[in-house]
């Protein structure tokens, strides 16, 4: 069974970034199978997990190269 996706809230707190910058993620297409609860401009994100894993992955490695 697949856990529930999070909110944007919950998505920011576990990245440590404010919701603004998950919101752009999702709208960018970084956090992979994000969706919004209603299709206006004022629905909800929801984030999958996985979508979360993903993308501090790819931070992680961003950065390592950036050091180099």
């Amino acid at each position: 069974m697949t856990p529930p996706p999070l909110t944007a809230h919950e998505a920011a707190q576990l990245l440590g970034v404010s919701t603004a910058r998950i919101r752009q993620l999702c709208l960018s297409g970084r956090l992979v199978g994000a969706t919004k609860t209603f299709p206006s401009r004022r629905g909800s994100w929801r984030v999958p997990r996985e979508a979360l894993s993903s993308y501090m992955t790819w931070r992680a490695m961003a950065r390592a190269l950036r050091a180099q």
